[in-house]
């Protein structure tokens, strides 16, 4: 739904500027622009349309071609039926009339033939001639931003989406960063639950709720169970694993599974364990599982930096001596 909204608001933008060009730039080009924006004007041409006509030598216009004729003032859309060079002078009728009588009008070396008449486009410029038509244009406007909000609050991420398979069982569109991560053989695990809290304490009720579905009031405290499995399943036959970050609350008993889970689990695998960041070594400590882990490092930042291969200055220093 967010989408289609979306397409009205940029639809009626694309809209509004291609009318703002379609007013201004034609006489730059030689292209006669008539704007009908009012009634008072004299003229066949019907309110609210644009009609644009192009200069063409008066040998070259065709019997029966619609051609613009504009004097004292007057504008009118004509079909040419004859002309007359000895005197300067055109047959014309006017098709917008049932008599469809002949019309003698003045015709010299150029006669602007009209190319297209778009109708309601020359509303637009009606609106801006009066304070009723500005206070329309201005709710006009204030609508579409509205609907871009709503669309935007709409919005969800896709990493929220889920489907099921012909099996009936639950899966999850892929992010553009977890397609981005397995084009360079990288496979990102994100959370598919969450255990969550209506306050932020360990005595506030508790509940469970899959990824994405965090109902307004409540917030995320830690993961959960089927995530807990998934992260300690994925460390098993590592050879390697940094841990940056507790996987929630830890602080708080009721919200410290998912972060014990992976402990746990790192704790019991052969791998190099490297625990970096002060609240990720204070949790492993708090845990019990400490003494598991091959290296424990208060710098976070600091050694995920260091991962990344940009200097550190201390580092660099301890280098030099």
């Amino acid at each position: 739904m967010s989408k289609f909204l979306k397409f009205i608001v940029h639809f009626a933008v694309i809209c509004t500027i291609v009318c703002v060009l379609g007013l201004a730039l034609p006489p730059f080009f030689g292209v006669r622009t008539v704007i009908m924006d009012s009634t008072d004007k004299a003229t066949n041409l019907p309110l609210g349309s644009v009609t644009y006509a192009i200069p063409v030598r008066t040998e070259e216009v065709t019997a029966g071609s619609p051609i613009l004729v504009q004097e004292d003032g007057k504008t009118y859309k004509y079909n040419l039926v004859s002309v007359n060079r000895e005197n300067n002078t055109g047959t014309v009728i006017d098709t917008t009339t049932s008599a469809q009588e002949s019309i003698t009008v003045s015709v010299k070396n150029w006669v602007p033939k009209i190319v297209i008449t778009i109708p309601f486009v020359g509303y637009l410029l009606v609106a801006t001639e009066s304070v009723e038509g500005l206070i329309v244009l201005g709710l006009v406007i204030l609508f579409l931003i509205i609907l871009y909000v709503i669309a935007e609050l709409w919005r969800k991420d896709p990493d929220d989406d889920e489907y099921e398979d012909l099996q009936g069982d639950t899966r999850h569109v892929k992010s553009s960063r977890e397609l981005k991560a397995e084009e360079k053989g990288v496979k990102l695990l994100l959370p598919v639950d969450n255990r969550i809290g209506d306050d932020f304490s360990n005595d506030c009720n508790i509940q469970v709720v899959k990824r994405g579905e965090i109902p307004d009031g409540w917030e995320g405290m830690d993961i959960g169970p089927e995530t807990e499995k998934i992260f300690a399943d994925a460390v098993k036959d590592a050879k390697t694993v940094v841990w940056n970050g507790p996987m929630g609350c830890f602080e708080m008993p009721n919200f410290a599974h998912g972060t014990e889970a992976v402990a746990k689990a790192l704790a019991e695998t052969d791998a190099t364990t490297i625990i970096g960041g002060g609240d990720s070594a204070a949790a492993v400590n708090i845990l019990g599982y400490g003494d598991k882990m091959t290296h424990i490092s208060t710098g976070g930042g600091a050694s995920l930096e260091f991962l990344e291969g940009k200097e550190l200055p201390g580092v660099a220093a301890a280098d030099d001596k």
